[in-house]
Formats: structure tokens, sequence, C-alpha cells
């Protein structure tokens, strides 16, 4: 894992890694759900407009266009 420092202090760390999958386009400039490009629920309008948050019950929050499992 390139993310864990390498324990030597003269060897140099690379701070140049990217995640796989990560974009190197900021998330604010994104549309669609942060998610649809790893979603298997995912539908079209994921990755067209990012879903509104909506209040599930008094404690539990959801921000998603096809959520197939929610337990009480």
């Amino acid at each position: 894992m390139s993310s864990i420092p390498w324990p030597d202090p003269h060897h140099a760390w690379q701070r140049d890694s990217v995640l796989p999958d990560a974009s190197e386009t900021p998330a604010s400039l994104l549309t669609g759900c942060r998610f649809a490009d790893r979603c298997p629920n995912r539908i079209k309008i994921c990755v067209e407009t990012h879903p509104a948050l909506q209040r599930i019950t008094s404690d539990h929050e959801l921000s998603c266009w096809n959520p197939t499992t929610y337990v009480n």
C-alpha cells in the first residue's frame, strides 16, 4: 500500500500516488452522485444529477436515486 509510509527515514515518500478509480477532477465540479462509478445499483440519473438529501427517520438521512435496501 503506497499510502503507508516506508519505515526507512532515508526513503523518499512518493506524494504523487493516485488511488484506483480516483479522478483528477475536483468533486465540486462533478455532476451526479459521487458513488455512481462504483455503485452496483446505479441508474442513468445517478451519473447526471446529484440526489437530494432525504430524511428517512429522525436520526437517518439518505441521498440516493435508487435505494434498494433500507432496514428500519
